[in-house]
C-alpha cells in the first residue's frame, strides 16, 4: 500500500516497476496539487477508500464508483485504462464527483450526475467553471453519451432549457 497523506491507496494486480512508477506519479500529484489535495481531502472526509487496479480491463472505463450496502464507497481507478498522468488524475477527478454525491446521500449513475463529473474535471484541467450555455452544451453531449442512463434530478435553468425545445 502507499499512502497520499493519512489515507492508504489501496493497490490490486501491480506486478512491474512500472506499475509503482506510475502508481507515484499519481500520488505525488494528489499531494502537490492544490485543486488535487482538495479532492484527497474530502474523500477522506467521506472516508471514500481509493483502489488502483493494474489488471487488464478492455471496457474503456479510466474508473468506477460504488456505494455498498454497508455505505462504503470505493473509487477504482483502471491504470491499465489510464496510464499517464493526465488520465489517471482526470479519473480521480471525475469519481470524486461520484464518490462525494453518494456520500451526501445522492442518486449517481444518472445522466446529471455525469454531468457534475464532467463539469469538476473542466474545472480541474482548465482552471475555469463553465459558462451557462457551455453547461447545456455539456448536458446535452452527456445525454447523448449516456442515453441508457436516467436523467436524474434536473436543475431548474436545464428544465427551462428543455421546455423550450419542445414544439
Amino acid at each position: 500500500m502507499m499512502q497520499a497523506d493519512s489515507k492508504p491507496i489501496q493497490v490490486k494486480n501491480s506486478s512491474t516497476e512500472l506499475d509503482i512508477y506510475l502508481l507515484q506519479q499519481d500520488a505525488q500529484a494528489l499531494i502537490d496539487d492544490l485543486f488535487l489535495v482538495k479532492v484527497r481531502k474530502r474523500l477522506e472526509q467521506y472516508n471514500v477508500q481509493l483502489t488502483y487496479d493494474f489488471g487488464f480491463y478492455s471496457h474503456g472505463k479510466h474508473g468506477m464508483t460504488t456505494k455498498s450496502l454497508d455505505g462504503s464507497i470505493n473509487i477504482v481507478i483502471f491504470k491499465q485504462n489510464a496510464l499517464s498522468y493526465e488520465p489517471g488524475t482526470l479519473a480521480i477527478v471525475h469519481e470524486s464527483s461520484h464518490a462525494i454525491a453518494a456520500a451526501r446521500g445522492r442518486t449517481i449513475g444518472t445522466q446529471i450526475d455525469e454531468y457534475h463529473a464532467f463539469r469538476r474535471e473542466f474545472l480541474f484541467r482548465f482552471g475555469q467553471r463553465l459558462l451557462l450555455k457551455e453547461r447545456w452544451v455539456l448536458f446535452q453531449l452527456v445525454q447523448s453519451l449516456y442515453d441508457n442512463k436516467p436523467t436524474g434530478n434536473l436543475p431548474s435553468y436545464f428544465k427551462n432549457c428543455l421546455e423550450v425545445q419542445q414544439p
